[in-house]
C-alpha cells in the first residue's frame, strides 16, 4: 500500500482494525487522501462518535468525505485546535519523514545522473578509501588519540590527502559529462542520418507500389472499390490486361527487393561508420579514467609517503621521550578485530606498534596497498563499463537493422503473394461469377489510396 502515493479514495470498512492512533498516523502519509471510511471497525464503534472524528480529521485534515459523509471545515479546525499539543508532535515526526524521502529521492536522482555518464561512486569514493579495512581504523585511531600527534600532522595530511583527491575527482567528473556529450551528439547524427535514408527509401518504395496499384484498378476495378459493370465486362472479355498486370507485379516485386538490398547494404555502411566514430569516442573517454586514475594513485602516494614521515617523527619522539601510557595489557595488535574497544585498550595496542618499526611500516603500507586496489578494481569497472556500453549501444542498433530488414522482406513477398491470388482467381473466373477474397493490408509502407 505505501507504493500508492496518489491514493485519493480508501474504503476499509467492516474489518478488525482497533488502534485508531496507529490507523490515523499511518494515512498521513497519503497526501491525496480526501475520502475515508472506517465504518464498522472496532476503532469506530468501540468509542464516542464524536471522539472518532476529531481524532481522525485532526490527522487528516484534507478529507473531504469521511465515512460517506460530507467533512465540515468548521469540524476540522475544531479537530486540529483539540489535540494541538499532539499534532505538534506529530507533524515534527512527517518533517522528518519529508526530509528523508526527500534525501532519498536526490541521492537516487544524483546516482542515476552519474550512472549515465559512468562517474558511478565517484563522489564518495575517499570516503570508501578511508573507511576501508583494520588498517585504516589504526590510523584513525592514532590521529583521533591526540597523543602521539599532539602538533596535528595527520589530521593535516589527511585534509590534505581529501583536497586534492576530491579536485581531481571533480575535474574527473566533467569531463565525463563533456564525454557524455559528445556520444550523444554523434549517436543522434547517427539516427537522423539513418532516419533521413531510410524516409528516403521508403518514399520510392510507395511511389512504386502507388502506380502499380493505379494499374491494378483499371485491370481488375472489381477488387478496388465499387465497380460498375461495364467495368467488369470489359475486363472479362479482354484477360489480357490481367496478364500484363502479372508481369508488372513480377517487375514491382524484383525492384522492391532490390531496393531493400540496396537499402540493407547503405545501413550497414552507416552503422559501420557510426561505430568506428562511438569506438573511437569510447577510447577516448577510457583514455580520460586511465589519465584521472593516474592522478588519484599520485595523490595515494603522496599520502602514503606523508604518513611515512610523520609516523617515523612520532616512533623516534616516542623512544626519546618514553610512554606516558599504561603500559599494561596486551602488547600484540590484533589485527582483524574491530576497533570498538575503550580508549585504555586502544592506547595499549597503538603503543605496540610504536615500539615496533616493522609493525609501523607494515601499517601505513598495508593501508597504502587496500587503497590502492581499491582505485586499481575501481578504474577497471568504469573501463569495462565504457566498453560494455559502447558494445550495447552497437549491437542493439545492428540488431534492430536486421529485424527492420526482415519485417520489410515479408511485407514485400506478403504484398505481392496476396496480388498473385488475386490475379490468379481473376483468371479462373472466366464465366464472370466472382468470389469474395479478404484482404487486409499487412504492408507498413504501402501508398494510401
Amino acid at each position: 500500500m505505501d507504493s500508492l502515493k496518489q491514493l485519493k479514495c480508501f474504503s476499509i470498512g467492516k474489518n478488525k482494525l482497533e488502534n485508531l492512533d496507529d490507523i490515523a498516523k499511518y494515512l498521513r502519509k497519503f497526501k491525496n487522501l480526501r475520502m475515508l471510511s472506517l465504518a464498522g471497525n472496532p476503532c469506530h464503534t468501540k468509542i464516542q462518535l464524536q471522539i472518532y472524528e476529531a481524532k481522525v480529521l485532526a490527522h487528516l485534515s484534507k478529507l473531504k468525505y469521511l465515512d460517506y459523509r460530507l467533512v465540515d471545515a468548521k469540524a476540522v479546525q475544531n479537530a486540529k485546535a483539540e489535540h494541538r499539543e499532539h499534532l505538534v508532535q506529530v507533524e515534527e515526526q512527517d518533517k522528518k519523514e519529508e526530509e528523508r524521502q526527500r534525501e532519498e529521492y536526490h541521492a537516487a536522482r544524483e546516482q542515476t545522473d552519474s550512472a549515465s555518464y559512468n562517474c558511478t561512486g565517484m563522489k564518495g569514493l575517499i570516503n570508501e578509501l578511508l573507511n576501508e579495512g583494520t588498517e585504516a581504523k589504526q590510523i584513525q585511531a592514532f590521529r583521533e588519540s591526540g597523543v602521539y600527534d599532539d602538533s596535528g600532522r595527520l589530521k593535516e595530511s589527511l585534509n590534505k590527502y581529501r583536497e586534492a583527491f576530491e579536485e581531481r575527482v571533480h575535474e574527473f567528473i566533467g569531463k565525463m559529462q563533456e564525454h557524455k556529450k559528445l556520444k550523444e551528439e554523434e549517436y543522434r547524427d547517427f539516427s537522423d542520418t539513418l532516419a533521413a535514408a531510410k524516409e528516403e527509401v521508403d518514399d520510392e518504395s510507395k511511389a512504386l507500389i502507388k502506380e502499380f496499384e493505379s494499374q491494378k484498378k483499371l485491370v481488375m476495378p472489381r477488387h478496388d472499390g465499387h465497380p460498375t459493370e461495364a467495368e467488369i465486362k470489359r475486363t472479362e472479355e479482354d484477360p489480357s490486361g490481367v496478364e500484363a498486370l502479372r508481369d508488372k507485379l513480377k517487375t514491382l516485386k524484383e525492384a522492391l527487393l532490390e531496393k531493400e538490398t540496396d537499402q540493407q547494404e547503405a545501413y550497414e555502411a552507416v552503422i559501420s561508420e557510426f561505430e568506428t566514430n562511438y569506438t573511437g569516442l569510447q577510447e577516448e573517454t577510457i583514455e580520460t579514467i586511465g589519465e584521472c586514475f593516474k592522478k588519484l594513485q599520485e595523490c595515494e602516494k603522496e599520502y602514503r609517503d606523508d604518513l611515512e614521515a610523520i609516523f617515523e617523527d612520532i616512533r623516534v619522539k616516542h623512544q626519546l621521550q618514553g610512554s606516558d601510557i599504561n603500559q599494561g595489557g596486551n602488547n600484540q595488535t590484533d589485527r582483524d578485530g574491530e576497533w570498538e574497544q575503550d580508549l585504555n585498550t586502544k592506547r595499549t595496542q597503538l603503543e605496540s606498534i610504536l615500539e615496533n618499526k616493522e609493525e609501523l611500516d607494515k601499517l601505513v603500507e598495508d593501508s597504502h596497498q587496500t587503497r590502492q586496489q581499491k582505485l586499481y578494481a575501481k578504474e577497471e569497472k568504469l573501463g569495462d563499463n565504457e566498453k560494455n556500453n559502447c558494445l550495447q549501444i552497437i549491437e542493439l542498433e545492428k540488431e534492430k537493422e536486421h529485424q527492420r530488414n526482415r519485417a520489410r522482406v515479408c511485407e514485400i513477398y506478403m504484398y505481392c503473394n496476396l496480388i498473385e491470388k488475386l490475379i490468379h482467381q481473376e483468371l479462373d473466373d472466366g464465366d464472370g461469377n466472382y468470389r469474395e477474397v479478404e484482404f487486409t493490408n499487412t504492408s507498413a509502407f504501402q501508398a494510401e489510396g
